[in-house]
């Protein structure tokens, strides 16, 4: 809603949990069917993003964590570039916790670029294109009509396995990727 409280967009979410061995998944979908016309203006703020504990950050007091994408990219590489996941896990006490998040391969500019900082923030967004890609301003600028919903769809997946356990590598994570996006 606006300001004045005039409805912009109505929202269809549906979240699904599930357990997985050592972990648990969020499979989100969210459908926005715009009210009157309506543009998500071009930023660097995300869409879908996650918050991590110290622990899983590479910067910053506590951090012990690793960040990577789909493309192979690491650490500060990871910011603006187009992914299809972004990992991170670190080390907690005795256990090793990964954070594992999935674009879905029918979001609008799939893959997604990354608001993805070393100080433990991790944002799925297909939005900021001036800000990732040096273009003109308002490039990133998605409108949404009245006649045709957007979704977006995303996997947010949560690990935990002994501390010495290294965590899913690339081609696993890969793997788990296409098989929720072929599910779903």
């Amino acid at each position: 809603v606006t300001g004045e409280r005039v409805p912009l967009l109505e929202e269809a979410r549906t979240m699904t949990f599930r357990d997985l061995d050592r972990g648990r998944a969020i499979d989100l979908d969210l459908r926005l069917t715009a009210l009157q016309d309506v543009t998500f203006g071009d930023t660097k703020e995300g869409t879908f993003a996650v918050r991590l504990r110290p622990e899983l950050r590479v910067d910053g007091e506590h951090a012990v964590g690793t960040l990577r994408s789909s493309e192979g990219r690491e650490g500060k590489a990871t910011w603006g570039k187009p992914a299809r996941w972004m990992h991170c896990e670190g080390v907690v006490g005795d256990e090793r916790l990964a954070v594992t998040l999935v674009d879905h391969p029918r979001n609008p500019r799939f893959p997604t670029r990354w608001h993805a900082r070393t100080y433990g923030l991790v944002a799925a967004n297909p939005f900021g294109l001036h800000h990732f890609t040096g273009s003109a301003r308002g490039e990133g600028a998605l409108p949404v009509g009245t006649r045709e919903p957007v979704t977006f769809r995303h996997l947010f997946v949560l690990r935990s396995s002994p501390g010495s356990t290294p965590g899913p590598d690339a081609a696993t994570l890969d793997a788990e990727a296409k098989a929720w996006a072929e599910g779903s």
